[in-house]
């Protein structure tokens, strides 16, 4: 690739991009020591910096996640990405191409490949003639869960639940992970609640969530509401997933899903701004189921385990 600029300007271009030269090879020239009252010509070479592993471990059976860099080759340039093991037998081969000096891609690795193994990975820039090769990672057998689920079906405010997820192969003790807990949409735009960081003991996940509903629960759409749409109430509920090495287990709701129940006051207050006890009430929840009851003196009625949302209460007087 060649550069025709003034030396000030060719420096600036260089410097600009130089944090896409990063890892084991992160610099380049920068500055060149030419007349400044002329044209100028330098000849940049197109470089593939690196090709690494996006994680530690690779798992039969799965997806593992890399990264190549390269400096000036050119968007669009096409590369070939082949996966080996030690001893360099093939094991898969993908190809791709550039954008923005970068590819982040992902391989299978295959389940025939020996459990503790290493695999590691040839990457090829054909047009440039360039290549290089990745650090090695070990392999592990396919990872494999026997059981995700929530301590309990419903949680209230304010209040703890545990989650637990049991690996029945391709963890070890000490192995960090990431509990992901996400609130459940049937459109299947999960909101993301909360990332937890922890460990694997006695091959599973095993911690305690403290779950506070920070939004506005008259957000909630009623079931009149969602009719209108050609829905149907739907009260929130959350599931979680484990994220082990880049491997995502449980995204289709194997936890269970953990249904939010509320709580709501009521009193009836007179003229005077007194609470008066033993009057009717009608509560129309946004589910639109009802329930009835009569208000106490001095503490205020309390109907617990309610679907979350707008309540309607309907005093019933004579």
């Amino acid at each position: 690739m060649v550069i025709t600029h003034l030396t000030r300007k060719i420096n600036h271009f260089i410097n600009c991009n130089s944090h896409l030269l990063t890892r084991e090879n992160p610099y380049m020239q920068s500055t060149w020591n030419v007349p400044t009252d002329q044209e100028n010509k330098l000849t940049v070479e197109s470089q593939l910096v690196y090709v690494m592993w996006s994680q530690g471990r690779a798992y039969a059976g799965y997806e593992a996640e890399f990264e190549m860099r390269t400096i000036m080759a050119g968007d669009g340039n096409k590369i070939k990405i082949t996966c080996r093991t030690k001893k360099g037998k093939k094991l898969e081969k993908i190809e791709g191409a550039l954008y923005r000096n970068r590819y982040r891609g992902k391989i299978v690795i295959p389940e025939k490949v020996n459990v503790g193994d290493y695999v590691y990975l040839e990457a090829e820039i054909p047009r440039l003639k360039l290549d290089s090769e990745s650090n090695l990672i070990p392999v592990r057998p396919p990872l494999e869960v026997s059981s995700m689920k929530w301590s309990k079906d419903e949680v209230r405010r304010d209040k703890e639940v545990g989650l637990e997820c049991i690996f029945s192969n391709g963890v070890e003790d000490g192995d960090e992970v990431t509990v992901v807990i996400y609130e459940y949409d049937s459109d299947g735009y999960h909101d993301k609640i909360v990332s937890i960081p922890t460990t694997i003991k006695g091959n599973k996940v095993d911690l305690k969530w403290n779950f506070i509903y920070q939004e506005d629960t008259d957000d909630i759409l009623t079931d009149e509401e969602k009719e209108k749409y050609g829905g149907s109430y739907n009260p929130p509920e959350y599931f979680f997933v484990v994220i082990v090495d880049n491997i995502t287990v449980g995204k289709k709701q194997e936890s269970g899903l953990l249904t939010f129940k509320d709580w709501v006051e009521i009193e009836f207050l007179n003229g005077k701004g007194e609470p008066v006890a033993d009057v009717e009430y009608e509560l129309t929840f946004a589910d639109g189921t009802t329930k009835k009851g009569k208000t106490t003196v001095p503490e205020k009625a309390v109907e617990k385990d309610i679907p979350p949302g707008k309540v309607t209460v309907n005093f019933l007087l004579d």
